[in-house]
Formats: structure tokens, sequence, C-alpha cells
């Protein structure tokens, strides 16, 4: 495809994109990130549900199966519309989100793209998230990059272990993605304040009783739910902790493409599969580009 007809169907899309959104009630990128953080979350919950209770599941294993194509569908839409839309000014990001969205659909439509489709995610994923932080129209902060590196060097040892190429990266690939979630307070910036630490310590606590009260449960459900594997019960707690100070963050700041990033990074877990993966990478592009914004309203600046 010559790059004059790559550019007219890319202003064709976002023109699209576009005229959608006016007819929303909230804006693209808020719309884009309820696309990723529904069907994400709707696993999660479902799989704890049916994993976390000793006297069995709490509800039916076949739940499951109508929604694990949307868990994985969902976030890749997300990355394209977030690609499509005129927020994403840069042609690189436009370029990378594109190609997290367009291999995360084929990932999703045949099992036989998952390889191709884990390098285009990682590597798309990176390409957008580090022209984002070279375009932004606010300072990054030194902690937001070094952030950023960690989700996605999570990210690039998960994908490694569960590919087959590094086995024993597995547990690395797990620690690094927790530390990554526990380091999503970073995007609140200086909006973070001590309710939103209160609410995450809260959550680190309870995680924690949780965990060490009833191990083997725990221990099930978090690799079910989250593709835990071989992480410390303090560090799942730190990111349970981080994540919910985020999430309460942008809520109280109105700033719900961060709240709404939060979420996704926190309920993707570690991302060992193209889901997690795809839902990691759309996150820490809500989180970055809407870190310093302002309160997203119609007509808003996120």
């Amino acid at each position: 495809m010559s790059s004059s007809t790559f550019d007219h169907w890319g202003t064709r899309t976002r023109g699209a994109v576009a005229a959608l959104a006016d007819g929303l009630p909230v804006t693209t990128r808020t719309a884009a990130a309820l696309l990723a953080v529904v069907p994400a979350t709707t696993v999660f919950v479902l799989r704890l549900a049916v994993n976390a209770s000793l006297q069995g599941p709490v509800v039916d294993a076949s739940l499951l199966r109508p929604v694990l194509f949307a868990a994985l569908l969902g976030p890749a839409l997300a990355a394209l519309v977030l690609g499509a839309s005129t927020a994403s000014t840069s042609p690189a990001e436009r370029v990378g989100l594109t190609f997290v969205g367009v291999f995360g659909v084929l990932a999703g439509l045949s099992p036989a793209a998952w390889l191709p489709a884990s390098g285009a995610v990682l590597g798309g994923g990176s390409l957008a998230v580090a022209s984002r932080i070279r375009e932004a129209d606010r300072q990054v902060t030194p902690l937001e990059l070094v952030s950023s590196t960690v989700v996605l060097l999570g990210i690039a040892l998960s994908l490694a272990a569960s590919s087959g190429v590094a086995t024993s990266l597995r547990t690395t690939g797990t620690t690094v993605a927790l530390l990554g979630i526990a380091l999503a307070p970073a995007f609140a910036g200086r909006s973070l304040s001590w309710p939103d630490l209160g609410a995450g310590a809260l959550a680190a606590v309870a995680v924690y009783q949780a965990a060490t009260s009833a191990p083997f449960v725990a221990g099930a459900a978090l690799l079910v739910g989250s593709n835990v594997v071989g992480g410390s019960v303090v560090l799942v707690a730190l990111a349970a902790g981080g994540g919910v100070a985020a999430t309460v963050a942008g809520v109280r700041t109105g700033r719900w493409p961060v709240a709404m990033g939060a979420v996704l990074l926190l309920v993707s877990g570690v991302p060992a599969t193209l889901a997690g993966a795809v839902g990691a990478v759309v996150a820490l592009a809500l989180l970055v580009s809407d870190g310093g914004a302002g309160t997203d309203i119609r007509g808003g600046p996120a």
C-alpha cells in the first residue's frame, strides 16, 4: 500500500471516529477506555469468582467463554480508536497503536497469529508510548519514564516466557509487571494526595491479609485471574495498592482516562497473554497521554 493511500485511509478513518465522537457524552479517549476496561474487568471478576472460593466456584466457569474473546477484542479495538482519534497527533503513535489493534484482532481470530502478534503488540506499543512521551505537550516526569519502561519491560519478559522463547523468565516477568502496576501512581503526578495514597494502602493491606490467610486459594486466584507466577505476596499487595491509588486519584480529579487506564493496568495483571499485553499497552497509552491533562469532560483536553 502506497504512502498516499495509507494517509488517505488514515484521514478518512480519523474523520469517521471524530464524527462518531461528536455524538457521545464523553471524549473519544474515555469511550476507548471504556471499550477496553469493561470486558477486561468482567473477565477478571469472573475468574476470581470461579477460583477464589474453597466451597467451589461462585459462578459457573462456562460464563467465561463468551467474554474471553471480548477481553482481547475490546482492548484491541480501543487501540484502533485511540490511533484513529485526532488526539493522537503523532504519526508514529498512530502507526504503533494501529499495529497493536490490528494484530490484537488477528490473534483473537486465529491462534496461529499469536507469535507475530506478540511482537507487533510489543513493538507497536513501545513505538506509541515513546512517541507520545516525546511529543507530549507537558513535562513528563522521570518517574513516569521509569514506570513506562518497567511496564513495557514486563510485557516483553512475560510474552517471551509465554511464547517458549525464554520460559525461565516467567517469574522475572511477573515481578517486573507487578512492579510496573505498583508504580501507576506516578502518572497521577502532583494531583496525587493523601486520600489517594490512603485508599491504596488500605487495598494493599486487604490483599496482603487475604493472601496470607488463605494462601492456596489466593495462589490459584492470582494465577488464573492475574497470571501471577512466582511473585511475592508483598509485591502483589503493592501492585493492588498502586493501581487503586492511581484510580482514586483519577476519579477524584475527574481525569477518567487516567482512572480507567489504572484499572485496566490492574486487571490486565501480568501480561503473559495477548489479551493482557494489549490491555497493558492501551492502559499505558491512556496513562501517559492523560497523566497531566485537566478534567476530562466534553470539550476538555483529554
